[in-house]
C-alpha cells in the first residue's frame, strides 16, 4: 500500500485492487491526468474501509473480484456519506447490472484500455464538478434541459448468455413488453426487466421522447414524420421501422422536431 499525504491535486482517488500488475497499470494512467492525485493504493480488502474513512477521496477505483469478499459488496459496505464516486475495473462483464445499481460511475473491463479509460475518467471528474457545483456552463445548461448527472449513458443488457454494455445512442427505439421493455439498436432486440415509464425516467430528454403509452424513439434515429388523422403521426426510423406518435405525447414532440 502507498499513501501520500502531501499530495493536493484537484480531485484525489484510492485504487484498490488485489493484482500489483493491474493496481498499477490503474495508477500509471491516472498519473497521466493532472486533475487527479492518487492518495493510496491498496490490494487489501480489510484496508479499504480504513483509506476510504482516512482520505474521504473523491474517486474509488475498484476491482470487482477480490479476496474472500468482491468489490461490488466492499462498496455495498461503505457508509452512503463516505461513499466516493466509484469505477468499477473488473475482467469480468457479467457484474455491470449489480455495479450500475449502486450508481456507480463507470465499468471498465480488464485489460483496461487506455482510451476506454480516460473516457471513464473524464466523464466521473465532470460528476464531480455537478456535484460540487463547479461544473462549466455548457453542463448547467445541460441540466438545465431536464438531464441529470444519473442520465444512462449505457445499459446492461443480455446477449448470447454474456452481459453487454449497450450505448444508448446505439438505440433506435424502445417498446413496452409488459412488465419489461424490448429495448430495438442495430437490427437487434434485447429484452429488459423494467417499466417503460422507469426507464423513460433513466434516459437523456434531450435524445429520448416517449411518443405512446408504450413507445420511445431516440430522436437522432427518426428518418421521417408523416401526419395521419385526428392528430396522430407515423413516425419512421432510419431503421425503416414504422412507429405510431399519438396525439397525447404530441407535445413532447413539437420542441424537438426543429433540431431533427
Amino acid at each position: 500500500m502507498t499513501v501520500d499525504p502531501a499530495v493536493s491535486e484537484k480531485w484525489t482517488a484510492v485504487v484498490v485492487d488485489d493484482e500489483p500488475l493491474a493496481r498499477r497499470r490503474i495508477e500509471a494512467l491516472l498519473e497521466r491526468d493532472p486533475d487527479v492525485a492518487v492518495i493510496a493504493a491498496s490490494g487489501d480488502v480489510d484496508a479499504v474501509g480504513p483509506l476510504i474513512a482516512e482520505h474521504a477521496p473523491d474517486l474509488l477505483f475498484m476491482d470487482v473480484q477480490m479476496p474472500r469478499i468482491s468489490g461490488i459488496d466492499l462498496v455495498r459496505a461503505i457508509p452512503s456519506e463516505l461513499l466516493p464516486l466509484v469505477i468499477f475495473v473488473t475482467a469480468y462483464d457479467e457484474y455491470a447490472i449489480a455495479a450500475f445499481d449502486l450508481h456507480a460511475a463507470d465499468y471498465v473491463l480488464k485489460p483496461v484500455d487506455a482510451d476506454r479509460f480516460c473516457l471513464a475518467l473524464r466523464r466521473a471528474k465532470e460528476r464531480l464538478r455537478l456535484l460540487h457545483g463547479k461544473a462549466s456552463d455548457p453542463v448547467r445548461n445541460f441540466l438545465a434541459s431536464g438531464a441529470t448527472a444519473s442520465t444512462l449513458d449505457r445499459i446492461a443488457v443480455q446477449s448470447n448468455q454474456r452481459m453487454r454494455l449497450l450505448r444508448v445512442e446505439e438505440i433506435e427505439w424502445i417498446e413496452a413488453a409488459g412488465n419489461y421493455v424490448r429495448v430495438h439498436a442495430a437490427r437487434r432486440h434485447y429484452l429488459l426487466r423494467e417499466s417503460i415509464g422507469a426507464l423513460e425516467g433513466r434516459l437523456d430528454p434531450r435524445r429520448f421522447v416517449r411518443i405512446h403509452r408504450s413507445t420511445i424513439v431516440n430522436i437522432d434515429h427518426i428518418h421521417e414524420l408523416v401526419p395521419r388523422a385526428f392528430g396522430d403521426y407515423l413516425v419512421y426510423t432510419r431503421g425503416g421501422e414504422e412507429l405510431v406518435l399519438s396525439r397525447r405525447y404530441r407535445s413532447r414532440v413539437d420542441p424537438l422536431i426543429g433540431r431533427m
